[in-house]
């Protein structure tokens, strides 16, 4: 009966959501400060051993939604932030995770390594990509113009 018991407790903890961890930030331009709309997150589980479940499918989100299931065989959580530069991302486990934000050609990506053991506030600070031209090349050729 005890067992019974138990597992009940256990079925009740899953269900709503006891084990689930939730991470929210916001993603920001490292010189003005101000949020970056539009910016990919992503955060991908990294098993420690081989007989942990893995994922089966890709991520995918849009604002506030999330996606999870993973590619590689990895469960992997993508959003995209919101007008205020602002994510969350739910039901994520406790465990390691590569933490990623980009905003597709004006900021490259950067990666963090991330322990979750709680909920957390993980906020990113992106560097404008460099519009700076680095000198003009002959397509055809393949030769330096003057």
């Amino acid at each position: 009966m005890r067992k019974l018991i138990a597992l009940i407790i256990m079925l009740t903890a899953i269900t709503t959501g006891v084990f689930a961890l939730t991470v929210q930030g916001t993603v920001m331009d490292s010189e003005t400060g101000e949020g970056i709309e539009g910016a990919t997150v992503r955060f991908i589980y990294l098993p420690m051993a081989d007989n942990e479940t893995r994922g089966n499918g890709n991520g995918n989100g849009n604002g506030h939604g999330q996606g999870n299931g993973g590619g590689n065989g990895f469960n992997v959580f993508t959003t995209v932030t919101d007008a205020e530069g602002t994510y969350i991302l739910e039901n994520l486990s406790e465990g390691n995770y590569i933490a990623m934000a980009r905003k597709k050609t004006a900021y490259p990506s950067i990666r963090i390594d991330v322990e979750l053991t709680e909920d957390a506030v993980v906020d990113f600070e992106l560097v404008p990509a460099s519009c700076e031209p680095q000198g003009r090349f002959n397509l055809f050729m393949g030769r330096k113009l003057k």
